[in-house]
């Protein structure tokens, strides 16, 4: 993947890799995908090619529905 200026700057600004940033907001803290755009002021479009292109799984619209209001 080559690093935008974006990636490297947000890479800057937290002090780690955005693999690491993203697996952590993710998969660890259960972060919606739009909620990590934002908070880095990108599009969700671009969020969500970030997570496919660091092999990190997209959750499903019902997955995601289902941690976000119990199951």
């Amino acid at each position: 993947m080559r690093k935008t200026q974006q990636i490297l700057s947000i890479e800057h600004r937290e002090g780690r890799l955005l693999e690491d940033i993203l697996a952590d907001l993710y998969v660890s803290q259960q972060k919606s995908s739009v909620e990590i755009a934002q908070k880095y002021e990108v599009t969700a479009v671009t969020l969500r090619r970030w997570l496919k292109e660091f092999g990190i799984p997209i959750r499903t619209i019902s997955e995601a529905r289902l941690q976000k209001f119990g199951g």
